[in-house]
């Protein structure tokens, strides 16, 4: 059997809250508690040059593989295009 993980980034369609657990740089990935849970986070930009230290607030935007993408509080939230929402592949199937 062959496993295949995606690695394509998957935007939540309304953003989530959380809180800075581990320490996350643009070169270093950390961890947030959002959702009732501890999970992998790394910033959605890349290019991003803040230094996020425990207690933080961070806006959760989206996801890849098992890490949330997130914006520092406070930070211009990513738009999603009508074409790239999840939900665009469904309704053109549907709609036409």
């Amino acid at each position: 059997m062959t496993l295949i993980l995606s690695q394509s980034i998957e935007l939540f369609p309304m953003p989530v809250f959380g809180k800075v657990e581990q320490p996350i740089t643009s070169t270093q990935s950390g961890r947030v508690q959002a959702m009732a849970s501890f999970w992998p986070a790394q910033f959605y930009d890349p290019n991003c040059q803040a230094i996020l230290v425990p207690g933080h607030s961070v806006t959760i935007v989206g996801r890849q593989g098992i890490h949330l993408l997130v914006v520092p509080s406070g930070d211009r939230l990513p738009t999603i295009s009508r074409s790239r929402h999840p939900l665009a592949r469904l309704r053109s199937l549907l709609f036409g």
